[in-house]
């Protein structure tokens, strides 16, 4: 005889047999896997999911994103560094490593997104993204990128 788990949404009483039932469900019903754009300055432009970010790149910026689409930015996993919600997102997508190049790459855009936007509030959302990946992934996180030391090597200033 097997016995069933289910996993309960943290975020209603639902619950699934299955976690990719799990992860359709917070998506659709909950948002969860909301993502910005970095380079729609102008406003906040978000997508239910990461699928949605590439289309919109290749046809809104593909000229400041060609060099990502053959990569890693566009995935799941990365997605984490764009969520609006990361504490969420962790929940059911893991995200890319911290000192990942790829990873580095989008809190690059995204810190430059916030900063270009330059709107009321922009520091408080540059704060909520920090608060949230240090909340997810359980330590400490700054907004300062790895950078060369010069002899080839990377320095993390915050690991």
């Amino acid at each position: 005889m097997s016995s069933v788990v289910s996993t309960k949404c943290w975020l209603c009483p639902e619950t699934y047999e299955k976690k990719k039932d799990l992860k359709s469900h917070a998506i659709s019903e909950h948002s969860v896997c909301r993502v910005v754009c970095p380079w729609c300055v102008d406003s906040e432009r978000t997508f239910g999911r990461m699928s949605e970010l590439t289309k919109h790149s290749k046809r809104k910026h593909n000229d400041l994103t060609i060099d990502l689409l053959e990569g890693d930015f566009f995935t799941e996993p990365n997605g984490f560094w764009l969520a609006k919600r990361p504490d969420d997102y962790v929940r059911i997508i893991k995200p890319s490593e911290w000192t990942s190049t790829i990873a580095i790459r989008t809190r690059a855009a995204l810190l430059g997104w916030v900063e270009a936007t330059k709107k009321e509030g922009s520091d408080k959302h540059k704060k909520s993204w920090e608060e949230g990946w240090k909340k997810a992934l359980g330590h400490s996180v700054t907004s300062e990128q790895p950078t060369s030391s010069g002899n080839g090597n990377t320095v993390h200033p915050d690991l």
